[in-house]
């Protein structure tokens, strides 16, 4: 897949450098999804579908379940709303079947996240606690994410990101930082709208992809974390007012990247 350029304005990279939070999505962004991972998915949802009820043979669930993804990019509450399924029972079980066996971690993103270890670090995603928890682990960022840290669907009341502020509201109070502090990304448009009302700094990560249209009010586009997370360390207004560590074992260093 092919990249795209990281531009991004004056602005934005002074949002970057004073940000005390970053508030991430996981799927297709803390990491990439390749067609491997979505047919993984696809078949963990369909297993559970059908354990729950689903009266349809496994390759029907499986077909059923990427046609209401291409119409509604939610293959889960779609379901579970047509078939009688109960949502929360679904969410969890399938999500606590679907292996990161085609999932591999982004070159750098871990010594990127080590430079920035003076924010905050929260995910908020549609999928569940424990799933995001296993795949950070896979990833290696899991310990960049205390387990309150962790935000699925189920701990917004299974209201998504792009229905509702709740799940932002509480990653603001898990933080403690207002919203002109933090930064949220996500590979979604559907989902930058409400926290950039919200005055957070949000960013559309790409992995590769081109769009026609983009949110109004969203700080700009970066093509993985690892280049929003780049643009943060090398900023001069970052590296300016970096914290300076004093630990027993050395000299005073700059907490950025080389």
């Amino acid at each position: 897949m092919s990249r795209i350029p990281t531009v991004l304005s004056e602005a934005a990279q002074s949002r970057l450098a004073h940000a005390k939070a970053f508030f991430w999505d996981f799927d297709h962004t803390l990491y990439r999804v390749g067609n491997e991972q979505v047919a993984a998915i696809n078949r963990a949802i369909a297993r559970a579908a059908i354990r729950l009820g689903l009266q349809m043979t496994f390759h029907e669930a499986v077909r059923c379940i990427e046609d209401a993804y291409a119409r509604t990019g939610a293959s889960i509450p779609y379901l579970a709303r047509s078939h009688n399924l109960c949502l929360e029972k679904l969410h969890l079980e399938a999500h606590s079947n679907i292996e990161f066996t085609h999932v591999t971690p982004l070159p750098r993103l871990k010594h990127l996240f080590n430079s920035v270890n003076d924010c905050r670090h929260i995910v908020i995603t549609h999928g569940s606690v424990e799933y995001a928890r296993r795949g950070l682990a896979h990833v290696g960022l899991l310990r960049f994410f205390p387990d309150d840290h962790i935000l699925g669907l189920e701990s917004g009341s299974f209201r998504h990101k792009h229905e509702s502020t709740k799940l932002f509201e509480t990653a603001l109070c898990l933080a403690g930082v207002r919203p002109d502090e933090a930064i949220f990304s996500d590979d979604s448009p559907l989902n930058l709208p409400i926290p950039a009302r919200m005055g957070i700094g949000t960013f559309l990560i790409a992995h590769g992809r081109t769009f026609t249209a983009v949110p109004e009010g969203i700080l700009g586009i970066a093509d993985t974390p690892v280049d929003l997370l780049h643009a943060r360390v090398r900023s001069p207004e970052f590296q300016s007012t970096a914290r300076i560590s004093t630990g027993a074992e050395g000299p005073a260093r700059l907490i950025s990247s080389p």
